[in-house]
């Protein structure tokens, strides 16, 4: 099983890019990283073959896990029956269309501004707030500001330091990358 750098997702071990984003897929481990569901990834393929190169789309893949095209592109050919296409058609001859997929917009959020969050704001969670992961920011929050409040006590205030480094170390995790998608599966940019 080949995990994918830039969504997580698990791939066959002979596939050259990743069935879920496209991605190329390199040798390197997945980094701990599980396999998520991406809710802006296009719509799967309404045919099981790609429309670049003309082989099968394995179900449950949104790109050739061969040529990494996303499923919907491709006019070369045929995505209902995978014969090839000549240039211009608008249908093949098995009477599916040739139309392009619509795609989900997608918000990425920047992969700098979140490791700087994290440095600088790390103890409140501010950076796992911007990334979505709200649970965790507000467990760091909570316990900063209750470490603070009651300083005059060692215990909560240790507390308050240990979230601080927490903070700090996240932030610089995704600063070298260590950290790919938000809570939603999506790719930061950099």
């Amino acid at each position: 099983m080949r995990y994918c750098m830039r969504c997580g997702r698990g791939n066959e071990d002979s596939a050259r890019f990743c069935g879920g984003c496209g991605a190329p897929l390199e040798s390197v481990p997945n980094a701990g990283y599980p396999p998520q569901s991406n809710p802006y990834a296009p719509p799967p393929p309404a045919s099981p073959y790609c429309g670049r190169c003309g082989r099968p789309i394995p179900p449950g893949y949104t790109a050739c896990p061969t040529c990494g095209s996303p499923a919907g592109e491709g006019l070369a050919f045929c995505r209902a029956c995978g014969r090839p296409l000549p240039p211009g058609a608008t249908s093949c001859v098995c009477g599916a269309p040739t139309s392009a997929a619509y795609y989900y917009p997608v918000r990425q959020k920047s992969r700098v501004a979140a490791g700087l969050l994290g440095i600088f704001l790390g103890g409140l969670g501010v950076h796992n707030f911007y990334l979505g992961f709200t649970s965790r920011a507000v467990v760091q929050l909570v316990v900063s500001l209750l470490g603070y409040l009651l300083f005059w006590l060692i215990l909560p205030l240790l507390a308050a330091l240990g979230i601080a480094i927490w903070g700090l170390v996240e932030g610089i995790v995704i600063l070298a990358g260590g950290r790919p998608v938000d809570a939603k599966g999506v790719p930061l940019k950099d």
